[in-house]
């Protein structure tokens, strides 16, 4: 049997016994860090930390809140998705890849089909990325950013940014141009909305925004208007 590509940061997968058992002993490679979650939440998080190369997201309940989370991840992450399913109907399967999986396998399909499906989004991931190794990288404007690699990337520059930056950043270049409000981006970064994270968010923003100045001057990159929030300034509008 061919073994996955090698050389990889991480592979996650959402495990359920039966799966547990049948799947993530074999892709515990040498070469492979495989870290278990048991819920979404907890997925999500672990993402965060660390974005690994191909997630194996267990789906035998409960599909359509698996194309859910297939969805809030595809909203940032370019990783291959492959969903294990098990009693999806023609729909939830539909709905699953609509939503952003990249491959849906039966769980009765057998060790061997979803090892050969994990090598084939691997080699896909690899070509596009020899193609254009920034290919997943958020673009606005001149600007990119690597989540994986906790970057701000400008075109004499670039900037390393902490997680909680990070998500930040990625809040707003995944609307870019639009104003988002400083109680969702306080949401999305500490989780929930308190006077204490509000007073952290304002520290974090300040100090963001004075990295980035002093690493690009063409423009501003983080706009605030009072009562309308923060937004990713897609041209050159000097607001206060």
């Amino acid at each position: 049997m061919k073994q996955l590509t090698r050389q990889r940061r991480w592979l996650l997968v959402l495990p359920h016994p039966a799966l547990h058992r049948h799947v993530a002993d074999t892709l515990q490679l040498d070469s492979l860090r495989l870290h278990e979650v048991a819920t979404t939440q907890l997925l999500l998080q672990a993402v965060w930390q660390n974005p690994p190369d191909l997630l194996v997201l267990e789906a035998c309940e409960q599909h359509m809140a698996i194309a859910t989370c297939c969805r809030q991840l595809r909203t940032y992450f370019q990783f291959p998705i492959l969903v294990v399913e098990q009693g999806a109907s023609e729909g939830e399967r539909i709905a699953l890849l609509e939503q952003g999986a990249d491959d849906v396998v039966s769980y009765d399909r057998g060790i061997a089909d979803l090892l050969a499906r994990c090598n084939a989004l691997y080699r896909r991931v690899e070509r596009q990325l020899r193609r254009d190794p920034a290919a997943h990288y958020m673009r606005v404007r001149d600007i990119a950013l690597d989540i994986a690699g906790r970057r701000l990337l400008f075109p004499k520059a670039q900037l390393n940014l902490t997680l909680p930056m990070t998500r930040l950043l990625a809040l707003l270049f995944s609307s870019p141009g639009t104003f988002i409000p400083r109680q969702e981006l306080i949401q999305h970064v500490f989780g929930d909305v308190t006077p204490y994270t509000d007073i952290r968010f304002s520290t974090l923003m300040k100090t963001l925004r004075r990295r980035i100045e002093q690493s690009y001057q063409d423009a501003p990159v983080v706009v605030n208007v009072k009562g309308h929030g923060y937004r990713i300034a897609l041209t050159n509008p000097y607001e206060q």
